[in-house]
């Protein structure tokens, strides 16, 4: 069982003899053991029940979704932007070499629904392409990335009505419906779609697929296979930004829920599984060792993984199938000249609900 209640240790310590009363306030009195922390209530409460979960799972595995606090999210950003880092990179020059054809097979006065709008960039450069849209609505699962993104796009689209709404995850929150559009298209990064089990990928595209509606359209950035070792460099960078990502985890555990994590005894892997079809970010013992997360012991053996994030790479007829299952219509495929990565518009059937 991975699980443990706390090691046994005294109630309380005496002062050893040599202190003098003198240097004490009063009596000799023993000193008790500290108080554990409150116990977490709300999304701290959530948030503590998945890390012991997972950690006592075997093997062990830390949900990802928890890695995007504020700092992670910026370390993110910096890995996404970094040189062997390619899917900002790729989905830009997509967005920039064929926005236009993107817009026009998107069609006029719809809403537009990013729901991991970042830092707004990506959504500015499509909003730019767009036929008089009638709202575009920003998410983001970073606290306040979305009023930022807002306040960006208002700056370059002051036109345009403009909504923020902040989410745990993209899958949080329910598409807005918006009464003047002629139809609502929602946008996914790679790296959304990405973290989520094929299984889980289809429940997420159906649940969209109902929410925006008959005739609605959706536009998936979708990371293609590729070398391994293009794919494991992107995810381990030289600079260390993904090992820094990763053990930012352990980090926010530590801080959030009264963790006693090491994080100089673990290393960063990342390693791409063939058969699965994903890159595993894990976190790697260096040797054996225990950790508390909030009076739950957890053991690490030296090599033992615990993984952190999965990232899903397709083919476009494997990734097509699944979109078909979840009710979804390939429309356009839109790929860079390296033909390593794809923007692909579906659509929903106009009877569809």
């Amino acid at each position: 069982m991975a699980s443990y209640p706390a090691p046994r240790s005294p109630a309380f310590v005496l002062l050893p003899r040599t202190i003098s009363p003198s240097t004490t306030a009063g009596p000799l009195r023993p000193l008790r053991r500290s108080d554990p922390p409150p116990k977490p209530t709300g999304m701290a409460a959530t948030f503590l029940a998945d890390v012991v979960a997972g950690l006592a799972r075997s093997p062990k595995s830390l949900p990802a979704r928890y890695m995007f606090d504020g700092v992670g999210a910026r370390l993110f950003a910096c890995l996404a932007g970094s040189h062997d880092h390619h899917l900002t990179r790729s989905e830009l020059a997509i967005l920039d070499a064929r926005g236009a054809e993107i817009g026009a097979a998107i069609g006029q006065r719809v809403q537009l629904v990013d729901l991991a709008c970042g830092d707004g960039l990506r959504t500015s450069i499509l909003a730019a392409h767009l036929t008089s849209p009638a709202r575009i609505a920003v998410v983001d699962r970073v606290a306040g990335a979305a009023t930022r993104a807002a306040t960006t796009l208002g700056a370059s689209h002051p036109e345009l009505p403009i909504l923020a709404l902040d989410a745990q995850d993209a899958w949080s929150t329910r598409v807005p419906s918006c009464a003047n559009a002629s139809r609502t298209v929602a946008y996914l990064p790679a790296s959304i779609i990405g973290e989520l089990e094929p299984r889980e990928a289809k429940n997420e595209l159906r649940r969209l697929a109902t929410e925006c509606g008959p005739d609605a359209g959706l536009l998936v950035a979708v990371d293609l296979k590729k070398d391994a070792a293009e794919l494991e460099r992107a995810y381990a960078d030289r600079a260390g930004v993904a090992a820094s990502f990763t053990l930012n985890l352990l980090a926010r555990i530590n801080r959030e829920l009264g963790g006693s994590f090491q994080l100089a005894a673990f290393d960063h892997r990342a390693t791409y599984e063939a058969v699965k079809g994903r890159v595993e970010l894990q976190l790697v013992s260096k040797r054996w060792q225990w950790a508390a997360v909030h009076g739950h012991w957890f053991n690490f053996g030296p090599g033992e993984a615990v993984t952190t994030l999965v990232a899903y790479k397709y083919t476009l007829e494997w990734f097509s199938s699944l979109a078909g299952s979840a009710g979804w219509n390939v429309e356009h495929v839109f790929m860079g000249d390296d033909r390593k990565y794809a923007l692909v518009l579906l659509r929903t059937p106009p009877s569809a609900r």
